[in-house]
Formats: structure tokens, C-alpha cells, sequence
């Protein structure tokens, strides 16, 4: 499906003050990405980003109805920053 596996856990991006409905600026490399903080899929509207805890505790990047991986060219090992965004 394309979606990232990051290696955060829900204890991390709890730290970091994300809550559901919280736009987030996603940094890989120097290209910037915009999501939002979400539980579901249905929390964002299709072709938006998420950011989500998935089934194991972990947490991921996606796209509703779309391909993560593909649209960041992200691969294994990348590293990418996780802020919030003002307003």
C-alpha cells in the first residue's frame, strides 16, 4: 500500500504533544511534507497524509486512497522529522 513504518512508538509522539487534528510538517531530507494527526483514514480527506498509531503501537505514514512511499520517495533507513505546525 505504500505506507511508512516509522520506528516511534506512541509513548514518543505523545511527547511530542500530537493529538488527533494536529497538522504536522513531515521532513525528509529538504523536502517537506504537511499531514495531520489522525486515528483513522476517515480523519483525512482523500490524497491528504496521515500520521497514525498503527495496530501495533507503532507509528506510520500514509496517504488516504494514495501511496506514501511513492509521492516521498522515502526508503528503508531514511530519516525523517516530525513537527508541529504553527496555527
Amino acid at each position: 500500500f505504500g505506507n511508512l513504518q516509522l520506528n516511534a512508538a506512541s509513548r514518543e509522539v505523545e511527547a511530542l504533544g500530537l493529538t488527533p487534528g494536529v497538522k504536522v510538517e513531515l521532513r525528509f531530507a529538504l523536502t517537506p511534507y504537511y499531514a495531520i494527526v489522525a486515528e483513522t483514514y476517515a480523519d483525512a480527506t482523500r490524497g491528504e497524509l496521515i500520521l497514525y498509531e498503527d495496530s501495533y503501537g507503532a507509528y506510520a505514514i500514509a496517504i488516504n486512497g494514495g501511496n506514501a512511499r511513492a509521492l516521498t520517495g522515502a526508503a528503508p533507513g531514511d530519516e525523517v522529522r516530525i513537527s508541529e505546525t504553527p496555527g
